[in-house]
C-alpha cells in the first residue's frame, strides 16, 4: 500500500513538473526578441516567391477640420467614429467677439469714407474757385494791381493835361510841375504793370498747386478708404462662421477641440473610409522584385482570418520619405508601397494592421522542393537560425551552392515556407530558446 502511494505520488510529481515546465520556459524566455526586419522566409528554387509583409489599412483622403475664425468652441456635434456627410455641421463656435469687430470694422470704414469724400469735395471747390477767379479776373490781387496800373495811368494822363494847358497859358513854372508830375506817375506805371505781371504768375501757380492738392488729396483718400475696405474685408466671411462643416463625406478620426474651450488649429479630423488602400514597405534587398500590377493577399487585425486581395499600386523609389529615411534596427532601408485593395472594402477598417502575402514570382511547374532560396546573409559556417515550431531558435546544417542577387540557393535540413533569421552571428546566442519577433 505504501510501495502504491510513492508511485503516485512520484507520478503526480513528474506531471506537475512538465506542466510546469510548459509554461515557465516561455516565460523565463519571453524577453529574447528578434527584429523583424531580420526574419525571411525560405522559398522553392522555382518554386514561386512571397513576400509577408505587414503594414496597415488606411484611407486615400485624410482632412483636418479647421474653423475660419478663431473662437471658442460652443459645442462639438460629433464623436470619434461618427459618420458624417458633406456638408454636415461638425462644430459650433461663440463667434460673438468677431461679429462686434466686423459690426466696428464696418462702421470705421464708413466714417473713413465719408471723412475721404469731405476732402475730395473741399480740394476740388478749392480748385474751382481759384480757377473761376483767375479765369475772369476777379481774383483779389488781380483786382488791386489792375486798379494801381489804371490809377498810374490815370494821373500820366491828368499831369499831361495840365503841362498842355500850362504850355498854352505860358506859365513855363506850371508846365515844369506837370511834366514833373508825369514822370512820377509813369514810374509808378511802370511799378504797377510789373507787379500786375508778377500777381498773374503767382496765380497761375495757385492754380497748378491746387490742382496738385486735388490729385494728391484723391491719391491719399483712395488709398485710405482701400485699407479700410480691406481691413473690413478680412472680418467678413461669407456663410456663417460660427458653424463649422465636413468638407466631405466620411468618418470622424479623432475629435481635437473641446467645448469651452478657444478654436486652437484643427477640430477634428475627417477620414474618407471609401477609398481604400494598404500601406507597407519592403526592405531593399526585395524592393527591385518588386512592381505595380502584383497580386497580394491579406488579412486584418479588425477582420479576423477574412481574406481579401489587392494589387501594388506604387512603389516608392526613395526609402521612407527625404527628410526622414525608414530604416529598420540594422541600419537596413525599407522602400514604401502602396496596395489597392479589390472588390468588398466595405469591412476595412482604416488603422488596422495588415498581414500581406505579397506574390512576387508564380511557382513554376518543375520546381525542386530540395532546393531553397534565403538571404545571403542568413548562411554563416554552413549553417542557418531557423524558426521551429513555437518559435524557438533551431540550428540547421545547410549546404550553399549558387548565388542569386541577395539570394543564395541551398540544399539540406530547410523546407520552404519556413523562417529564416538573417545576422545569424547575432542571434547564435538564442538556439534552444523561443523569441517573439519585434516590430511585426
Amino acid at each position: 500500500m505504501k510501495k502504491r502511494a510513492v508511485v503516485l505520488s512520484t507520478a503526480v510529481v513528474v506531471v506537475i513538473i512538465a506542466v510546469l515546465g510548459v509554461f515557465l520556459i516561455p516565460i523565463l524566455f519571453r524577453g529574447e526578441t528578434v527584429d523583424a526586419a531580420d526574419v525571411s522566409t525560405a522559398h522553392s528554387e522555382n518554386g514561386g516567391l512571397t513576400l509577408n509583409l505587414t503594414g496597415q489599412v488606411d484611407s486615400r483622403t485624410k482632412a483636418a477640420v479647421y474653423p475660419e475664425v478663431e473662437a471658442p468652441v460652443t459645442r462639438i456635434t460629433v464623436v470619434a467614429g461618427d459618420r458624417v456627410q458633406e456638408g454636415q455641421v461638425v462644430a459650433v463656435l461663440d463667434t460673438s467677439k468677431q461679429e462686434l469687430e466686423a459690426q466696428s470694422k464696418a462702421a470705421e470704414a464708413q466714417t473713413r469714407r465719408v471723412e475721404g469724400d469731405v476732402e475730395q469735395r473741399r480740394a476740388q471747390e478749392n480748385l474751382a474757385r481759384i480757377t473761376k477767379e483767375v479765369q475772369e479776373g476777379n481774383h483779389p490781387d488781380q483786382v488791386s494791381a489792375g486798379r494801381a496800373v489804371r490809377d498810374a495811368e490815370a494821373a500820366i494822363a491828368a499831369a499831361n493835361t495840365e503841362a498842355k494847358a500850362a504850355e498854352v497859358a505860358g506859365d513855363p513854372v506850371a508846365e515844369a510841375a506837370a511834366k514833373q508830375r508825369a514822370g512820377q506817375a509813369q514810374r509808378a506805371l511802370d511799378d504797377a504793370q510789373r507787379n500786375a505781371q508778377l500777381v498773374a504768375e503767382r496765380l497761375r501757380q495757385e492754380v497748378a498747386n491746387a490742382q496738385k492738392n486735388a490729385n494728391d488729396t484723391a491719391a491719399v483718400v483712395s488709398a485710405r478708404q482701400a485699407q479700410a475696405s480691406t481691413e473690413l474685408q478680412k472680418t467678413q466671411i461669407t456663410g456663417d462662421p460660427s458653424e463649422v462643416r465636413a468638407p466631405f463625406g466620411g468618418v470622424v478620426g479623432e475629435v481635437l477641440a473641446t467645448a469651452g474651450q478657444p478654436a486652437v488649429g484643427a477640430l477634428l479630423t475627417i477620414i474618407d473610409d471609401s477609398a481604400i488602400v494598404v500601406h507597407t514597405s519592403v526592405r531593399d534587398v526585395d524592393v527591385a522584385a518588386v512592381r505595380p500590377g502584383m497580386k497580394e493577399r491579406f488579412t486584418t487585425s479588425a477582420t479576423g482570418n477574412r481574406e481579401f486581395t489587392g494589387v501594388v499600386e506604387q512603389v516608392s523609389p526613395v526609402s521612407g520619405t527625404v527628410a526622414s529615411r525608414s530604416e529598420d534596427a540594422t541600419g537596413r532601408p525599407y522602400f514604401p508601397v502602396q496596395i489597392r485593395p479589390d472588390g468588398d472594402v466595405e469591412p476595412l477598417l482604416v488603422g488596422a494592421v495588415a498581414t500581406i502575402e505579397l506574390v512576387v514570382e508564380e511557382p513554376g511547374a518543375d520546381a525542386d522542393p530540395d532546393l531553397v532560396l534565403v538571404p545571403a546573409g542568413a548562411v554563416a559556417d554552413g549553417s542557418v537560425l531557423v524558426l521551429g515550431p513555437g518559435q524557438v531558435v533551431e540550428r540547421r546544417q545547410v549546404t550553399p551552392l549558387t548565388t542569386q542577387g541577395a539570394r543564395i540557393e541551398v540544399r539540406g535540413d530547410i523546407r520552404a515556407g519556413e523562417q529564416v533569421l538573417e545576422n545569424p552571428q547575432r542571434y547564435a546566442g538564442l538556439v534552444g530558446k523561443p523569441v517573439t519577433i519585434h516590430g511585426n
